[in-house]
């Protein structure tokens, strides 16, 4: 992982102590609180009865337990030994921490596996040159849903952009008003010409407000849900 990844701040989840075992920081959870934090050394020296020092001592016994075994195997002895092992092997199985253990193990093995096939993926995506075209936009396409309130929040924005030249209009028949070079021949003063502009330029802008939010309302739900999506695509 560090050839591949690089000198990056790389966060890994695993159950398997082999593959952090490297990390510069190791954190432990347990119900779903921080209960140790540190590298694997600090751990072991800071915590000798820790959850992490025993999960150390359960996979060193494991370890411990398939390397006899293949040395017992690959042995070459007579029909005592044979029993022996026969006899050690019974015993080891029919353990159930033992068992327990190996079948922790086991499900801890599945889990990575598949993390890191993911993660290989991933980055064979990237370092793809055919697959790097387009693989951003295919992305948040995948992540951005519901679609609609993408569509909702581009509305809002053109909208908003719409009622800024509205709003200098009128804001300029205002000023005429003000400055009694409106129309006279509708009849009416320029007080009440500047009233009636006035009215507008407050509707427009409280259409703009409306606008505005909606529009912070669905980028926010938006930016939410990709940020959510990518989450659990990745973890």
């Amino acid at each position: 992982m560090k050839q591949q990844l690089g000198n990056i701040t790389t966060i890994t989840i695993a159950h398997r102590l082999s593959t952090i075992q490297d990390a510069d920081r190791i954190i432990v959870l347990a119900k779903g609180k921080i209960v140790e934090d540190g590298n694997h050394a600090s751990l072991l020296k800071d915590f000798p009865h820790g959850t992490y020092s025993k999960l150390v001592s359960q996979q060193e016994e494991l370890d411990q337990q398939t390397t006899a075994k293949h040395v017992a195997q690959h042995a070459e002895g007579g029909e005592k030994e044979g029993v022996l092992e026969a006899g050690a092997d019974e015993a080891a199985n029919n353990d159930p921490e033992v068992l327990l253990a190996k079948e922790k193990m086991k499900e801890a093995e599945a889990l990575d596996k598949a993390h890191d096939d993911r993660v290989q993926a991933a980055i064979a995506a990237i370092n793809d040159p055919k697959k790097q075209k387009g693989i951003f936009k295919d992305k948040i396409k995948d992540y951005n849903k519901p679609i609609i309130l993408s569509v909702i929040g581009v509305l809002t924005a053109a909208c908003i952009g719409l009622l800024n030249p509205v709003m200098g209009a009128l804001m300029m028949k205002a000023t005429y008003a003000m400055l009694y070079i409106a129309d006279n021949d509708s009849g009416k003063t320029p007080h009440q010409v500047m009233n009636f502009w006035a009215m507008w330029m407050a509707i427009s802008t409280a259409a703009m407000f409306v606008f505005h939010y909606v529009k912070v309302v669905a980028f926010g739900y938006v930016a939410e849900n990709i940020t959510e999506n990518m989450r659990r695509d990745v973890y």
